[in-house]
């Protein structure tokens, strides 16, 4: 009997339980994004039935359901003691979306024909923007957060940088802390590599306004 795949989803995390029972956390159907390109970390949980004893190997690979090329993310491989052996393969994923659309993942087994698909969507949300009155009521009204900070990695370098989002736009960032770039990309100043922010400037922008509904609904 030749391996083959069962099934297979998208998470956000997982545990193991005592039994060694792999749970997932969280499953994933869908992305948001506020900007491309934006990235993404998931957990692909799949299962393998009709192993070989010894090491099976295979990949993941990402792909556009239509236009793009399909591009190797990950490798996995899993060992059983026995013939005929079913097991789980987690494989964590670091993904890269430049436009929105359907895509999925594909695992393929190196040696054999057997393949998985999981489908999902990456959806571009509406850009979140604070209302006059909701710019009115944090003027009045002190709130728990009325502003957000996150530290930025330059992919080539590993600098940090730190930027800020505030519902009162016309408030300056404290000392060390920069304003996003309007046209949502940032050169890094140690080695030149452009930082992409649109995408992590929405998330900040929408948890903002999350927060300040929140709070002026028990008002």
């Amino acid at each position: 009997m030749k391996p083959k795949f069962g099934s297979g989803l998208l998470f956000d995390s997982y545990n193991k339980a005592a039994n060694n029972k792999i749970n997932g956390l969280g499953v994933i159907n869908i992305f948001r994004a506020w900007g491309f390109p934006c990235f993404r970390q998931a957990t692909a949980i799949i299962s393998l039935f009709n192993l070989r004893k010894g090491t099976t190997t295979g990949e993941i690979q990402l792909s556009k359901s239509r236009g793009t090329e399909t591009q190797i993310i990950a490798s996995f491989n899993v060992t059983s003691d026995f013939n005929n052996a079913c097991t789980t393969a987690v494989t964590p994923l670091s993904l890269k979306f430049s436009e929105k659309g359907h895509y999925f993942i594909k695992a393929v087994f190196h040696d054999y024909k057997s393949t998985l698909k999981i489908p999902f969507n990456v959806n571009l949300i509406k850009w979140p923007i604070f209302s006059e009155e909701e710019r009115k009521f944090a003027k009045v009204h002190r709130i728990p957060s009325e502003s957000i900070r996150t530290d930025v990695h330059c992919q080539k370098c590993a600098h940090v940088y730190i930027f800020g989002e505030n519902i009162l736009e016309e408030v300056p960032p404290p000392g060390g802390v920069m304003r996003f770039p309007e046209s949502g990309e940032f050169k890094c100043e140690q080695c030149g590599e452009t930082i992409y922010l649109k995408d992590i400037q929405g998330q900040i922008r929408f948890s903002l306004k999350q927060l300040l509904s929140n709070v002026m609904k028990g008002h």
